[in-house]
């Protein structure tokens, strides 16, 4: 209630970007030592991440390895510097293409949990971007599901151009798969393991997805080619 503009601050990472895009700042609300929003635990079917934990805690985190892959997946993400103080909840809240947090959880069909003055809600990754629900909402923790046993692989040589992150759900045997480029949200596909023809998948993949470094012809021929990567990865892992 402080102004029309808060603004959470925790690791501070956005703030200069935002200065230098004109954006309105207002008040900052220190975050960092609010212990609610900075563990990391799992229950029967869930692993949390809270908010405010830092790339560099997911990455030295034991819990993380209930999901084949993640820290390795994690680890790759940013430089030193940025693992020390970006958390997650400030990539997340960002909502920018070029930021991979979105990348990750969506392929871990995870789900972002907020509280306002007057409730509880959850979104998914993708749902974030010009989302009217995050005005006066803080960003309390990530929920991904572990039942049904995800190993994930990421995919970044390509960063920023493209990145893609595959997860193989043991239980299940689905394979789903989220692309993205710089400037271009994630897009889901799903099928089952044991498909051979990878190329016929893709080609609900929009007409319309590219951008002006990515064609879209070029997006199409590129996903089967690191998904066979990706999946010959995960079979390697077990």
């Amino acid at each position: 209630d402080a102004d029309s503009s808060p603004v959470a601050y925790a690791g501070g990472v956005d703030l200069v970007t935002a200065f230098r895009e004109n954006k309105k700042i207002g008040t900052l609300v220190w975050l960092k030592e609010i212990d609610e929003l900075s563990d990391i635990s799992i229950t029967k079917n869930t692993l949390r991440i809270g908010a405010l934990i830092t790339h560099g805690q997911v990455r030295g985190n034991d819990k993380l390895n209930i999901i084949t892959g993640l820290q390795d997946a994690w680890g790759q993400i940013a430089n030193v510097r940025i693992r020390f103080s970006a958390t997650v909840g400030g990539n997340l809240m960002a909502c920018r293409t070029s930021y991979e947090m979105p990348i990750l959880l969506s392929a871990l069909k995870a789900t972002v949990n907020f509280r306002n003055k007057h409730e509880l809600f959850t979104l998914a990754p993708d749902a974030l971007f010009n989302n009217p629900r995050l005005k006066g909402a803080l960003l309390t923790s990530i929920d991904i599901p572990i039942k049904d046993k995800p190993e994930i692989d990421y995919e970044r040589s390509m960063r920023p151009l493209y990145s893609q992150a595959t997860v193989k759900y043991q239980k299940t045997k689905l394979i789903r798969i989220v692309i993205a480029t710089e400037y271009l949200r994630p897009f889901v596909f799903e099928i089952l393991e044991g498909i051979d023809d990878y190329n016929e998948i893709f080609d609900n993949l929009p007409k319309d997805y590219s951008d002006l470094k990515l064609d879209n012809n070029y997006i199409r021929e590129l996903v089967p080619i690191i998904l066979k990567r990706q999946i010959k990865r995960l079979a390697d892992n077990k």
